[in-house]
């Protein structure tokens, strides 16, 4: 049998790491080692020290970043681990989630390299009926968890069968340890950990496989996202960099794809009376002029609860 480590960066949540904390228990086979990657001040080891039951390593990483914050954790893993994962605080395993995961990877070829949960409550937002039937024109050759010419991704989540896929939810995944001898998570996305999912399970796709693990079930407790226009903005600015630092994608593409997209939303919230669909909109179309005016750059904010208070004056 495996022996697996999970490594859980967080910021400022007990709440949702006691939920995580106490889905872990409750599954038949239980992690090796669990390493908990906090950027938060005080911090939670409070919290880590009220499950001993759990083999719990706390690491404070100070400015926090999630990228940062996982690579830290990375150099921490016990030399008897060989199989990494890595879930979002506000990840919640279902029954025997990690016992399915693990009967996967005893079976597993070689070229497999990382396997993904399967987030059963993935729901994409409802569109009206006419933006649907766009959509689903769009997308209907397209393959669940493939990448676009413009550097944009095809969701997989729910799955209903075990497949193979190009990319990786960062926040819910399990990785051979030896894959980061050799790669590591791009720290340009430290800030906001938006589209860094994409950029590094890309880069390990190169050498090895993905695959989605139907029967090892997770749900992802979203809190929601209070400022759309700063949420547009980010994804839209590090999906560019991502489609500029590969050149199997198209950059130019990309802005465009998100140009449409910001023009699209701008209708939406128009017809819908929706303020959200147009802040979100606004905030595609700014991030791509941006881009054309004065180039790529990150969103320099370290506190994570910034996603839901920064105004678009405030973006630098």
């Amino acid at each position: 049998m495996h022996n697996l480590c999970l490594i859980i960066p967080t910021k400022d949540r007990p709440f949702e790491l006691e939920r995580l904390f106490n889905s872990i228990k409750t599954q038949s086979i239980r992690p090796v080692q669990i390493i908990v990657v906090d950027g938060g001040e005080p911090g939670v080891r409070c919290l880590v020290n009220n499950f001993p039951e759990l083999s719990i390593d706390y690491l404070q990483v100070l400015p926090p970043g999630l990228t940062r914050q996982r690579n830290a954790g990375l150099r921490v893993v016990r030399d008897e681990i060989d199989l990494v994962g890595f879930l979002d605080d506000d990840i919640v395993l279902e029954p025997d989630c990690l016992k399915n995961m693990l009967i996967f990877w005893k079976s597993a070829e070689n070229k497999i390299g990382g396997a993904g949960f399967n987030i059963i409550d993935a729901i994409p937002a409802q569109k009206p009926r006419w933006a649907e039937y766009l959509m689903r024109r769009y997308f209907r050759n397209k393959k669940p968890g493939s990448l676009l010419r413009n550097g944009r991704n095809i969701p997989y989540c729910p799955a209903s069968t075990t497949s193979e896929t190009e990319w990786l939810c960062g926040g819910a995944t399990i990785w051979r340890k030896k894959v980061f001898k050799e790669f590591e998570y791009d720290e340009w996305f430290a800030t906001y950990g938006i589209v860094e999912d994409i950029d590094f399970s890309y880069r390990v796709s190169r050498q090895y496989s993905l695959a989605i693990v139907a029967d090892a079930q997770v749900k992802h407790i979203e809190l929601p996202k209070k400022n759309q226009f700063l949420w547009a903005y980010v994804i839209t600015m590090n999906n560019m960099y991502f489609s500029s630092k590969h050149r199997a994608f198209s950059q130019l593409s990309c802005a465009k794809s998100f140009f449409i997209e910001g023009l699209k939303c701008i209708a939406y919230g128009i017809l819908l009376r929706d303020k959200n669909y147009i802040q979100r909109g606004i905030g595609h179309l700014w991030a791509v002029c941006r881009r054309f005016s004065c180039g790529l750059h990150r969103v320099e904010r370290q506190v994570k609860s910034n996603l839901y208070s920064i105004s678009p004056s405030s973006i630098t």
